[in-house]
Parts: structure tokens; C-alpha cells; sequence
């Protein structure tokens, strides 16, 4: 009898501990974190591998704010674009150190989401655009967007209509009109 109830403690252990661990992995695509980038907090998705590009890469977002300088020394009027901008990272390290009018452009709708959260922390000089840049202003089937690690891309699909989703693209000028 000791060892049936032992058999059924020990069941009853694995089971609760199979529970938390697929608890957490379901809680963990969730959870969003932050990172910080100059002077700027930005929020990312749960997937996002920004925190470890920057981990293994200290000098990760360096080099777009050398750039900034050198440019805005020469051009003081500046303004950046920013194509396939995700959650703003980038926009966020154009403006670590001076409020520098940044045009964000992100079709993917999950990421623009977030995008458009972070433009409003980083400040009222950043300008989200949802659309995919394109060659003209159009709406395409695409068989879908895939996401992982914290970016995504376009992937074809199969031809059955029902499995496609449709994207706006725009030209450039467009966007920046």
C-alpha cells in the first residue's frame, strides 16, 4: 500500500511539474521586457533576440548614433527613415541624444503595434507608417508573415486562396508625402 501511494505522490510530482514548466513556456510568449537605448525605454515582444544581440554585441547601436552625429553636423535639418523599422530600436538610438524627426515604416501589423507604443515614448518627432514598401501603391496576396525572433518576412504560400493575406505596399514617395 506504501508503494501504490508513493507510485501515485510521484505520478502526481511529474504531472504538476510537466504543468508548470508548459505554464511557463506559455506565459513566457506573453511577456514583453524592455531594453533601454540611450536616453529611451523601449518595449519588446516576448520572442524579441534584441536583448541578446546587444549582450553578445556591445557596440550593437553604436554605430547608427556615430552616423547621426557625423550627418547631423553636416545637415542640422536632418530627418531619417527608417524602412522595416520592428518595435523602433532603431529610432530609438537615431534619438538617444537629440530629438532627430524619424519617419518609422513597419507593415508588419504585430510589430507596428508595438512600433507605434515606443514612437510615443521616444517622443513626438517619430512617425510610424503601417505598409510594406513596394515598387507601387498596391494590395497583394502573400501567403503569409512569419515571425520569429523578434522579426519577420514575407513567406509564399500555397494556392489556395483562403490561406493568403493580403498586404498594402506603397512607394517610398508615397510614404514620405
Amino acid at each position: 500500500r506504501d508503494d501504490f501511494m508513493l507510485s501515485k505522490v510521484l505520478q502526481f510530482a511529474r504531472r504538476l511539474r510537466n504543468f508548470v514548466r508548459l505554464s511557463k513556456a506559455r506565459l513566457r510568449r506573453h511577456w514583453s521586457r524592455t531594453a533601454v537605448i540611450g536616453r529611451h525605454t523601449i518595449q519588446l515582444p516576448a520572442q524579441h533576440l534584441l536583448d541578446v544581440y546587444r549582450a553578445a554585441h556591445p557596440l550593437y547601436d553604436l554605430h547608427v548614433q556615430h552616423i547621426r552625429a557625423v550627418l547631423l553636423e553636416k545637415y542640422p535639418q536632418m530627418w531619417a527613415v527608417d524602412i522595416g523599422a520592428n518595435v523602433g530600436d532603431t529610432a530609438a538610438a537615431i534619438s538617444a541624444t537629440s530629438s532627430i524627426p524619424t519617419v518609422c515604416v513597419e507593415g508588419d501589423p504585430t510589430y507596428f503595434s508595438l512600433l507605434e507604443r515606443n514612437a510615443r515614448r521616444i517622443g513626438d518627432w517619430v512617425r510610424p507608417v503601417n505598409v510594406f514598401v513596394g515598387r507601387r501603391k498596391e494590395a497583394i496576396p502573400v501567403g503569409r508573415i512569419v515571425r520569429q525572433r523578434g522579426t519577420a518576412r514575407l513567406a509564399k504560400g500555397d494556392d489556395v486562396a483562403e490561406n493568403q493575406q493580403v498586404i498594402q505596399m506603397a512607394p517610398l514617395s508615397d510614404v514620405l508625402s
